[in-house]
């Protein structure tokens, strides 16, 4: 396994796991990312995964004799010496979400079709069809980031972005597909919308979505959306 480490400031580091393009490289950031937050250091505070780095930050501290991220460096270098040999229960939550896919809440939705050469009904099926995986949490909180897009709808994101994408929004850009947590200016193709929110500060598990969950989109109808309540949907599988 090959991997960096380098500085991000005086209060982070970045591990980069490396080829970055290999298909597995993001289980092995993941494994390390959960494994590092059983296994903390002194001064610990986060770490933030994405497809093949691990961002830790901390509060420094100061050894005689060596400089402070020293220590940090020998505790991560002990972890990924025996990241081989670790094995992590790949139980993921599997889940199914609403999705509306109506130009009404997907603005893009008929524009995307129509420069794709497909029909609306197409890409509603090519979208809703796949078992995506979310690979991790980011741009604004609760943000989930999707592998498992149909290649056939890949589509370069907004040349000007919107001020204002409502939360819930689901949207295509490059590659990826994800859904926004939080009202947000965003350049994303939006072609849906689900009903369930995403990211709520006062709950003890703010976000909805977790790294590593398997998560099934389910077409809603427009009535269905407006009329909705949530409260018999089984999010599980």
């Amino acid at each position: 396994m090959t991997y960096t480490i380098e500085p991000l400031g005086d209060e982070a580091l970045i591990i980069s796991f490396l080829p970055a393009d290999n298909p597995n490289i993001h289980k092995k950031a993941r494994i390390f990312a959960e494994t590092i937050k059983e296994n903390p250091f002194v001064g610990f505070i986060e770490e933030v995964c994405s497809y093949h780095t691990v961002t830790l930050y901390f509060i420094p501290q100061f050894e005689k004799g060596n400089g402070p991220l020293c220590y940090i460096k020998n505790h991560i270098e002990q972890i990924l010496a025996t990241l081989s040999s670790i094995q992590k229960n790949q139980n993921h939550r599997k889940l199914q979400v609403p999705v509306c896919y109506d130009p009404r809440v997907g603005p893009d939705l008929e524009s995307l079709a129509e420069q794709l050469g497909y029909s609306v009904e197409d890409v509603i099926q090519l979208h809703s069809s796949p078992l995506y995986e979310v690979r991790f949490i980011g741009f604004s909180p609760g943000f989930p980031f999707f592998s498992g897009l149909d290649q056939r709808l890949a589509f370069p994101r907004k040349a000007t972005p919107r001020l204002k994408i409502a939360p819930g929004s689901v949207g295509i850009a490059g590659k990826q597909t994800g859904i926004y947590s939080l009202e947000t200016p965003g350049g994303w193709n939006i072609i849906g919308k689900t009903p369930i929110e995403l990211f709520n500060s006062k709950s003890p598990s703010p976000a909805f979505f977790r790294p590593g969950d398997l998560v099934k989109l389910i077409p809603l109808r427009f009535d269905e959306f407006i009329d909705w309540k949530g409260s018999r949907w089984q999010f599980e599988y």
